[in-house]
């Protein structure tokens, strides 16, 4: 990740979380820390950070 300090690494998650009061599931995505130690054949998704967290970096 030095070399894109600005984005974060995502993954869907096994668990899903409900859209309130529309009763749709939809599939929850969770943001792997920097030091995590990624796996063969899963998907990560390199996605820019929102303006407001880069501006605290």
């Amino acid at each position: 990740m030095k070399l894109h300090p600005s984005h974060v690494l995502k993954k869907p998650c096994s668990c899903s979380a409900a859209v309130a009061g529309i009763g749709i599931i939809v599939p929850k995505i969770v943001i792997v820390p920097p030091d995590a130690e990624l796996q063969r054949s899963k998907i990560y998704f390199l996605m820019l950070l929102p303006l407001h967290s880069r501006s605290k970096k």
